[in-house]
């Protein structure tokens, strides 16, 4: 049972999804307890836990003996554990948290988590399982590996989150079209309809159309996995008075293009945020 289904959830990302809806966390809880009490997971050691991103598909539910429950569809919880602190998506807010390794080999720590501050709607009971995974870091005492699973354990070994790694996807290459952004108002707004925003990274240049006219701007990566710097924005000088606010849309969206300081991915969507977690823009692919 063990190895039918570690090796279902050590298969491809689509079909990891397909393997944690199948399986439910009751499912799985009944194969990681069979995992502690027979000793399948390795010895942990910093480097199976630090650097990569980590996909969740389970987290412990409320309260510190809470079943394992899956990640809800069209929800990303993610984590990556780099230099003392873990930092991801909690399926709504943007999280970060320390943490330390000190206390033996697969000892982990982590300490208060602070997060973005928004509130979502959609998907039902996406804010419950946001409180319940970021509770379940915090009970964390220890971490665990089963091929390419990452178990965090509380103290009594109860699993209360398993991660698999992070899938790689790329900021630059496909044509991105704008959902929301920021209007410059402390306000994260739709894409007017009948309008169409859209970014191409490529070769240290942003470019597209901001609603009416077409821009660009020079951009960097560094200085850390998730890191990017928007330089200063140029456009064409069009005015399009259809459909109504088309404009100030336009000067809001390339306001807020060089206050991006990170970027991360959100299922199939990317996000741009500022230092503090504020959302700069949110895109989906499927631009022409």
């Amino acid at each position: 049972m063990i190895d039918s289904e570690f090796g279902a959830l050590a298969a491809p990302a689509r079909a990891r999804r397909r393997a944690a809806v199948r399986y439910g966390g009751a499912a799985l809880g009944v194969a990681l307890t069979s995992v502690a009490a027979a000793g399948v997971a390795a010895p942990a050691a910093a480097a199976d836990l630090e650097g990569a991103p980590w996909l969740a598909l389970f987290y412990a539910g409320p309260g510190p003996a809470g079943r394992l429950l899956p990640v809800l569809p069209d929800t990303e919880v993610t984590a990556t554990f780099q230099r003392g602190v873990v930092s991801g998506a909690a399926g709504c807010n943007s999280y970060s948290a320390g943490y330390s390794l000190a206390g033996g080999p697969d000892a982990l720590r982590i300490g208060p988590v602070a997060s973005t501050q928004m509130a979502c709607a959609e998907p039902p009971g996406v804010m419950q399982q946001e409180a319940a995974y970021l509770g379940a870091l915090q009970r964390t005492m220890r971490f665990a590996t089963v091929g390419n699973l990452l178990l965090l354990q509380a103290a009594d070994g109860r699993v209360q989150v398993a991660y698999v790694p992070q899938p790689e996807r790329s900021l630059e290459g496909p044509e991105w079209l704008a959902i929301d952004y920021n209007n410059g108002s402390g306000a994260v707004v739709s894409v007017l309809a009948g309008t169409r925003i859209t970014a191409r990274f490529a070769d240290g240049s942003v470019a597209g159309t901001a609603g009416c006219n077409s821009y660009n701007a020079a951009y960097t990566l560094g200085g850390g996995p998730d890191a990017l710097r928007i330089g200063p924005v140029a456009a064409t000088r069009m005015a399009c008075a259809e459909p109504p606010g088309v404009m100030e849309q336009e000067a809001a969206y390339l306001a807020a293009l060089p206050t991006a300081q990170s970027y991360r991915f959100e299922g199939p969507d990317l996000v741009l945020e500022r230092a503090g977690g504020a959302r700069v823009a949110r895109y989906t692919p499927g631009g022409s």
